[in-house]
């Protein structure tokens, strides 16, 4: 009985093992910020604002211009301002700061 049990628990850790995680990069949207502009990061639900956090990609294109990301989190808006106050204007208006 005890054998049973035991070959049952390492055939579940087994099935667990085996499952592999795809993580897949979707373009959200993207923001190009004015000149000395920051990228400020938005909770939608508190409204506290904090500079956005990036990752930086290995490849260079063109010009020599690093390629970053922003790390995105779930419940948060991303806008392109000078200061915090001016943030959270653009956020209530819905616009995103980018440069069109």
């Amino acid at each position: 009985m005890e054998k049973e049990l035991q070959n049952n628990i390492k055939e579940k850790q087994e099935i667990s093992i085996e499952k592999d995680v795809e993580k897949k990069a979707e373009l959200v949207g993207r923001i190009f910020p004015h000149n000395n502009h920051q990228v400020f990061e938005i909770n939608n639900k508190t409204l506290s604002i904090e500079l956005a956090k990036f990752e930086y990609d290995n490849y260079v294109f063109n010009k020599g211009v690093i390629n970053k990301k922003i790390v995105i989190h779930k419940d948060c808006s991303y806008v392109s301002a000078l200061n915090k106050k001016n943030a959270l204007k653009k956020f209530k208006k819905g616009n995103n700061g980018s440069k069109i």
